[in-house]
C-alpha cells in the first residue's frame, strides 16, 4: 500500500467514526403518564411500610404498638399535646423522614400524571400553608385549643391535618376553573365569583372548626382582634380571588392559605392584648433578625440571578429543568442544540428561582430562630440531630451552643444552593423537585416560624 492510499484509508476510518458519533442516539425520557421503576418501588415501599405498621399494630399489638409505635411515636406526640414539648427520638425521626421522602416521590408521580402545575412559582402557593401550620402550632403552645382536639395541632399531625384542607381547597379550585359553556363574555367575572365563594366558605369553615370551640370553652379569650382578623381574611381572599394569572388550584390555595394566616394572626394579637395563659415577656425585636437577614440574602441572590433568569424565560427555558424530550444522559453525553444557550445562564439564573429562594429563606430562618431562642431566651431543642449539634457547640464554647446549629444550617443551605445550580432534572421530574423544596420548607420554615412565634408571644 502506498503512502497516499494509507492516508486515504485513515481519512475514511476517521470519517466512519465521526459518522457513528453523529448518528449516536439516546433513549428519550419516559412519557409523563408512565411511572418509572423508582417511582413504582417507592409506591410499594410506602404502602408496604404503612400496611405493616397498621396491620402489625392490629394483629400483633404487643410487638408493633407496645414495643415500637406506642412509646416511640404516639407517646411523644400525646405528651407534646398534654404537657408541652416532648423530644424526638432516633426511631420516630427516621420514620417521619422516610415517610416524608417516600410521600414526596409518590405524590410527584401522581401530580405529573394528573398534569398538575409544577412551575417554579407554584411553590409560592404552598408558603402560606406552611406559615399557617406554624401559626396554629404556636396557638396550641399558648393553650388556646381545648384538650379534646389539641393533638390535631401537634407536629407532625398538624401537617397531615392541614394537608386535608389543602387538598379540598385545591380540588374546589380545579372545579372553579372550569369555564362555563354558556358564558363567552363574562368568563373572568364568573371564575372570580366562584373563587370568592370557595375561599370565603373555606375560611368560615376553618373559623368554625379551628377557633369557635376555643372561644366557647374559655370566656376569658377576647374576640376583638379575632373578629377583625376574620373580616380582614375575607377581604384578602376576595382580593386574591381576582388574580387571573394563577390557575384554578393555585388561586384557591393562595386565597384560603393567606386568609387562614390572617385569621390565625388575629389570635396572636388577641393574646398580646388579653393573654389566656401565663407567658414570659414577649420579644418582637428578633423578627428583624430572624426574618430580616434571610430576606436581605434572598434579595441579593434574586438581584444576581434575575437578568439571567429573564433571558432563560424569554428563550422558553426553565432553569435547572431540561427541555422536554431530552434525557439527562443525552444532555451530559450528547450535544443537543439548546445546550450552549441554556448553560450560558442556567447556573446564575437559579439564584433567582423561587424554589431556591424559598428553601434558602426557610433554612436560614430556622437556623437563626433556633440560635436566638436557645442561646438568648433559654428555650430547648427537641430534635435529635439538632440537639447533638447544639451540644457540640456548647462543648466548644463551654456555654451556649446553638450558634453552631446556625452555622451548620448556613453551610447546609450553601451546599443545597450549589447542588441545585449543578444538577439538571428531566422535564418529567419537575413535580419531584417542587415537592422536595416543599419538604425542605416543612422541616425548615415551619419550625423557624414557630420558634419566632413563641418568642413574640412569650410562650
Amino acid at each position: 500500500m502506498t503512502e497516499d492510499e494509507a492516508s486515504e484509508s485513515d481519512e475514511d476510518s476517521k470519517g466512519d467514526v465521526k459518522s457513528d458519533e453523529e448518528t449516536l442516539t439516546f433513549t428519550p425520557p419516559l412519557p409523563d403518564e408512565q411511572y418509572s421503576k423508582f417511582e413504582m418501588a417507592s409506591v410499594y415501599l410506602l404502602l408496604g411500610t404503612l400496611s405493616t405498621l397498621i396491620l402489625g399494630s392490629l394483629l400483633l399489638p404487643s410487638l408493633f404498638w407496645d414495643g415500637f409505635l406506642g412509646p416511640m411515636v404516639w407517646d411523644p406526640v400525646n405528651e407534646d399535646a398534654s404537657k408541652g414539648d416532648a423530644g424526638y427520638n432516633p426511631f420516630n425521626t427516621m420514620l417521619f423522614t422516610s415517610i416524608l421522602l417516600l410521600t414526596a416521590v409518590v405524590l410527584s408521580a401522581i401530580f405529573r400524571k394528573s398534569a398538575l402545575p409544577a412551575d417554579p412559582r407554584t411553590i409560592l402557593v404552598f408558603i402560606p400553608w406552611v406559615a399557617l401550620a406554624s401559626i396554629v402550632r404556636v396557638l396550641e403552645d399558648s393553650e388556646l385549643y381545648p384538650e379534646s382536639y389539641q393533638i390535631l395541632f401537634i407536629s407532625p399531625i398538624i401537617h397531615f391535618h392541614l394537608a386535608i384542607w389543602l387538598t379540598i381547597s385545591a380540588a374546589l379550585g380545579g372545579w372553579a376553573a372550569r369555564i362555563p359553556e354558556s358564558s363567552e363574555n363574562n368568563t373572568a367575572s364568573i371564575l372570580s365569583g366562584r373563587h370568592r365563594l370557595i375561599s370565603i366558605s373555606m375560611l368560615l369553615l376553618m373559623w368554625l372548626l379551628f377557633y369557635s370551640p376555643a372561644l366557647a370553652s374559655d370566656s376569658e379569650i377576647g374576640i376583638l382582634w379575632p373578629v377583625i382578623a376574620l373580616i380582614c381574611s375575607v377581604m384578602v381572599a376576595t382580593w386574591l380571588s381576582a388574580e387571573e394569572q394563577w390557575g384554578g388550584m393555585e388561586r384557591a390555595l393562595l386565597t384560603v392559605g393567606w386568609g387562614g394566616v390572617v385569621m390565625g394572626f388575629g389570635f396572636w394579637l388577641q393574646f398580646q392584648s388579653t393573654p389566656w395563659h401565663p407567658s414570659n415577656e414577649a420579644a418582637w425585636w428578633p423578627v428583624f433578625i430572624i426574618l430580616g437577614i434571610p430576606t436581605l440574602i434572598c434579595w441579593q441572590m434574586f438581584r444576581m440571578g434575575n437578568s439571567a433568569n429573564l433571558r432563560m424565560t424569554a428563550a422558553g427555558y426553565e432553569s435547572g429543568v431540561l427541555p422536554k424530550g431530552i434525557s439527562v444522559v443525552e444532555w451530559e453525553k450528547g450535544e443537543p442544540p439548546e445546550k450552549e444557550e441554556y448553560e450560558a445562564d442556567a447556573r446564575i439564573a437559579l439564584l433567582a428561582n423561587p424554589l431556591v429562594l424559598a428553601f434558602t429563606f426557610g433554612q436560614l430562618c430556622d437556623g437563626l430562630a433556633t440560635w436566638m431562642g436557645i442561646d438568648f431566651f433559654g428555650y430547648s431543642e427537641k430534635h435529635v440531630v439538632s440537639s447533638q449539634i447544639i451540644e457540640w457547640g456548647a462543648a466548644i464554647t463551654g456555654d451556649a451552643g446553638a450558634w453552631l446549629f446556625f452555622l451548620t444550617k448556613a453551610l447546609l443551605t450553601t451546599i443545597l444552593i450549589w447542588v441545585f445550580t449543578e444538577i439538571r432534572v428531566e422535564h418529567r421530574n419537575r413535580h419531584l423537585r417542587l415537592l422536595i423544596v416543599l419538604a425542605l420548607l416543612i422541616v425548615g420554615l415551619a419550625p423557624g416560624l414557630r420558634d419566632l412565634g413563641r418568642l413574640m408571644l412569650g410562650v
